[in-house]
């Protein structure tokens, strides 16, 4: 059984920027559900259109487009919302970006710049309130130029993962086996 971690919400937020663009938010991703990092078969979970789902379920990524890139400015940072479901373990997480030459797709062995990195913190969606974690927000200065650099595609990825357990928080709880599937814990990046 696949179980995912669903992240909430990831919102890059520009807002003075240091070109000649309209400064702005946009959210690369939303519910993005991350499952299970001990399993070799993909989750029965079609991602929603522009999305590319790998290694199982746990890594995603989508393109940013010219309009986003233009948004892009020297303050940009990163608004991560995890929204635990059945792992009630901590978890590594991460945002990335691939940079290829235009109309060039991504491959899984494609070098990643590392842009941010969190700990997931023990909970799970019993726990009301804190079942949802909204990360401050971390800034993705450093990398600025070249996420606005139209001269290449773009790539954005989240990763992360859970791992489904007989005894997890959702075992003999009246969660749907699809629940419990897709959404052990979401990323909201």
């Amino acid at each position: 059984m696949h179980k995912p971690l669903l992240y909430g919400l990831l919102a890059l937020l520009p807002a003075a920027l240091a070109h000649a663009g309209a400064p702005g938010e946009f959210t690369p991703f939303k519910h993005i559900p991350q499952f299970g990092i001990y399993v070799n078969s993909p989750p029965d979970y079609t991602p929603p259109p522009g999305i590319v789902m790998w290694d199982y379920g746990t890594v995603f990524l989508t393109q940013l487009t010219p309009r986003d890139q233009r948004q892009i400015g020297a303050d940009v940072a990163a608004n991560v919302t995890y929204i635990a479901q059945c792992d009630n373990y901590d978890r590594l997480g991460s945002l990335f970006a691939i940079v290829k030459p235009h109309g060039v797709p991504p491959a899984e062995t494609d070098p990643r710049i590392e842009l941010v990195r969190w700990i997931t913190p023990f909970s799970d969606y019993r726990q009301g309130q804190y079942a949802t974690h909204a990360y401050p927000p971390a800034t993705l200065a450093p990398y600025a130029g070249l996420l606005a650099d139209t001269k290449h595609d773009v790539w954005i990825g989240i990763q992360g993962g859970s791992n489904p357990y007989n005894g997890d928080p959702c075992t003999n709880a009246n969660v749907s086996p699809n629940s419990r599937r897709s959404a052990s814990n979401t990323l909201f990046p």
